[in-house]
């Protein structure tokens, strides 16, 4: 959503154009909030990952698809987390029944 919102502030500036400097930056700008959301937390004493991992170089990909148009691509790298767990329990009775 983030990134989203940088897109819409760049539509019809300048600023964006396809000379290798003007990418650079905006592929650097684009990764800014896979930068802040990769930073880690520090809550009561115990350290907590932050919710994706930090981006490597050539995550934000910026095409030229004609001279008024361009995509920009960005790969996100998530932590393994679980999202179901199961538990199993088994009941010993021999135990009960020796009692």
């Amino acid at each position: 959503r983030r990134v989203r919102l940088l897109a819409i502030g760049k539509i019809a500036d300048r600023s964006l154009n396809s000379t290798p400097g003007s990418i650079a930056a905006h592929q650097t700008l684009f990764a800014r909030p896979l930068r802040e959301m990769s930073t880690a937390a520090n809550i009561n004493g115990v350290s907590f990952p932050g919710e994706v991992k930090p981006p490597q170089d050539g995550d934000v990909s910026i095409v030229w698809k004609s001279k008024k148009a361009v995509d920009i691509y960005i790969v996100v790298r998530t932590y393994e987390v679980p999202l179901q767990i199961t538990i199993s329990l088994l009941l010993d009775a021999s135990l009960e029944a020796a009692a």
